[in-house]
């Protein structure tokens, strides 16, 4: 009996894990996942071992730069909707604000009496509506008389601009459209000055030869038309064929 007790202790011991294997196949364990970590990072260019140390690491296999940059192109052009142009055609807007003003400013008649024969296109030419001054030099005889280009309210006041000494007169019709008439300040003779006046009516003469100054030329008037819109841009104008009247404030082509 003793013999048999004895023999089987050493059978016992055998059987037993040894705590030091387990804990080394753990942490071997442990170095193989990391290193699959790492191989999965630097294949998908995370952290690019191949390409940080291509030396030690260039034989690790890895996506080139180019292909995820065409996937990633393929993926943004699938994905994203064309985008249409939302930028105005400011010419097609232009046009078709001038269509809509003015509405009660004549066409087919003068602001003088001896017509527009001689009158100049002066400022912006570009657009048929522009927030830029735009209007019309006219050279007229001394002593022509001046007439109101529409039904509306007067008002003559006297400044300086430029430089210039100037005798401005407005007329201002019910739908708050606006016509502006520049002279020298000693040329012009003004015949009212306050009140209401219609079409055709005499505003003034002009007494001397004494013109306006505008781009480098000298006018008798400095005409212009403001529409009723809210930034009371200017109408590019022009002259009939004839050069008897402002033949057409809407379509100055």
């Amino acid at each position: 009996m003793l013999e048999n007790s004895q023999s089987a202790t050493p059978l016992a011991n055998q059987t037993k894990t040894n705590p030091l294997l387990l804990l080394a196949a753990e942490i071997a364990g442990l170095i193989a996942a990391f290193i699959v970590f790492l191989l999965f990072l630097n294949f998908f260019n995370v952290i690019s071992l191949s390409r940080i140390y291509p030396k030690t690491f260039g034989f690790l296999p890895h996506l080139s730069q180019t292909t995820n940059i065409k996937s990633t192109a393929q993926i943004q052009t699938t994905n994203t909707p064309p985008v249409k142009s939302t930028v105005p055609n400011q010419e097609k807007i232009a046009d078709e604000i001038a269509a809509s003003y003015p509405s009660s400013v004549p066409i087919n008649t003068c602001p003088v009496s001896e017509g527009c024969k001689n009158s100049f296109p002066i400022g912006d030419q570009t657009q048929p509506l522009t927030e830029a001054f735009s209007g019309l030099g006219i050279n007229i005889s001394q002593n022509a008389p001046i007439l109101a280009f529409f039904d509306g309210k007067i008002s003559v006041n006297n400044l300086i601009q430029n430089g210039q000494s100037l005798t401005v007169v407005k007329i201002q019709n019910p739908n708050f459209e606006n016509i502006t008439y520049q002279f020298n300040k000693s040329s012009f003779t003004p015949s009212t000055s306050v009140g209401t006046i219609k079409q055709g009516d005499k505003i003034g003469n002009l007494n001397t030869n004494n013109g306006v100054a505008f781009e480098g030329k000298t006018y008798s008037i400095v005409f212009s038309v403001q529409s009723a819109n809210s930034d009371n841009s200017y109408f590019r104008l022009v002259s009939s064929g004839d050069g008897k009247t402002i033949d057409n404030l809407r379509n100055s082509e």
